[in-house]
């Protein structure tokens, strides 16, 4: 598999007092689409499952939003 070399990632940060969720977003060169994973519990994001298929779409032109809605302290 070809990884898009003409793509944009954009990590989604935590900021201090603030209960924000925690992101990627990757936007290919001529995205024609985006998918947003949302997760609420296990690996969540960062599961290698989940970056595969991502990594799948991105090749394929379509931009990716993935973000684990649970804080770190709600995951535990």
């Amino acid at each position: 598999m070809n990884e898009n070399k003409n793509k944009i990632e954009i990590p989604l940060i935590k900021e201090p007092d603030y209960n924000n969720i925690k992101g990627n977003l990757a936007i290919p060169k001529d995205s024609r689409g985006l998918v947003i994973f949302a997760h609420g519990s296990g690996n969540g994001r960062q599961g290698q499952r989940n970056q595969f298929v991502a990594q799948v779409l991105n090749n394929d032109n379509n931009s990716t939003l993935l973000i684990d809605l649970l804080t770190e302290e709600e995951e535990q």
